[in-house]
């Protein structure tokens, strides 16, 4: 077996549990329907990408996304956080929201940060449930309708491409408009969870791991809900906060170049 598709299986296998403690500590709440929505959308998702794996495996799929996530692609996850961290701040900014990505919380069942475990519990909620069952809905939308349109019309691949990856992207962005982005500035906050989503994308494509988009849009809603707990998404904060992030990203950056230009000259 593929050590890429290994780990997406362990990965995939260890939301299990997740999953169970979210239905049990949300059992009667508001949170409950909430969890089942992510719980079903997973499901769902994982049966159509088994099911286009055993009869097409990898051929004629947009995106090849079982590679494991290595200490190579940490460069790929950093920036896609600071890319959808800009990106969602600088598009929403001007109509006075401090964040284009909505993070579900699952307050009723688990108040916000009261205590480590709490904490913890939050934060396998949004990578396990959320940014597992979003990066997979968009995966299987990728890869289901670039395999539809270059059998209908193979003579246009090229355009099949570009359809395939921002259709599913624009549908997930849409998605938003139902519960968190209601309200006169809708269309403007779904704008800039599309450019978000195409980042996200970005890293997919360019580590070939869909464990690579799950941490950045994972990473992405923990530092969003920190931030916001900790007060720190207000005006002027919400405009600076990337930029600092963006300086700490460029150190870790030049470190791992030349810890890389380090390793190749002792091999």
């Amino acid at each position: 077996m593929k050590e890429g598709i290994r780990d997406f299986i362990l990965f995939e296998c260890l939301t299990a549990p997740v999953m169970a403690h979210a239905m049990l500590a949300g059992m009667g709440t508001a949170a409950q329907t909430q969890v089942l929505f992510y719980a079903v959308l997973l499901i769902m998702n994982l049966i159509c990408l088994l099911i286009i794996f055993v009869n097409y495996k990898e051929q004629f799929q947009l995106v090849d996304y079982n590679e494991s996530l290595n200490r190579d692609n940490f460069l790929y996850v950093l920036g896609g956080v600071v890319g959808v961290l800009v990106a969602s701040t600088l598009l929403s900014r001007p109509y006075g929201v401090n964040s284009a990505l909505y993070v579900p919380l699952f307050a009723e069942a688990l108040p916000l940060f009261a205590n480590l475990p709490q904490i913890a519990t939050q934060i396998l909620y949004n990578f396990a449930l959320v940014a597992n069952s979003e990066e997979t809905t968009k995966l299987v939308g990728h890869n289901a309708l670039y395999m539809a349109l270059v059998s209908h019309f193979p003579e246009s691949e090229k355009y099949a491409k570009y359809v395939s990856v921002v259709v599913p992207v624009g549908f997930w962005s849409c998605l938003h408009a139902y519960v968190a982005y209601v309200g006169p500035m809708m269309w403007q906050l779904v704008a800039a969870a599309f450019f978000s989503g195409l980042i996200i994308f970005a890293v997919m494509w360019k580590t070939r791991s869909l464990l690579a988009a799950i941490t950045v849009h994972g990473l992405y809603n923990v530092i969003v809900m920190t931030a916001s707990t900790l007060g720190l998404l207000k005006a002027p904060v919400a405009y600076v906060y990337p930029l600092g992030l963006c300086a700490f990203a460029a150190f870790n950056t030049i470190l791992l170049v030349k810890l890389r230009r380090a390793r190749n000259r002792l091999t």
